[in-house]
């Protein structure tokens, strides 16, 4: 991700609020420190989750896995 410097802006607010858009509007996938189940979901509606090797979407009361039993790691 190209991220704007966000050092020029004074206001304190506004310059949170740029930088919390900047970091979490690119679909960045949060580290989960355990699977979601149902009685502990782990993640919002519309928030993409990764445990181990299997990534989650929650969409509205359904959260999808998508599993993985190979891995590309990129040098």
């Amino acid at each position: 991700m190209i991220k704007k410097p966000s050092d020029d802006i004074q206001d304190f607010n506004l310059r949170s609020h740029i930088e919390f858009l900047q970091e979490n509007t690119q679909g960045n996938a949060l580290e989960l420190s355990a699977a979601p189940t149902a009685t502990e979901p782990l993640l919002e509606d519309k928030e993409v989750g990764q445990y181990g090797n299997d990534l989650y979407f929650r969409v509205g009361n359904t959260i999808y896995k998508l599993s993985s039993d190979e891995q590309i790691t990129v040098s």
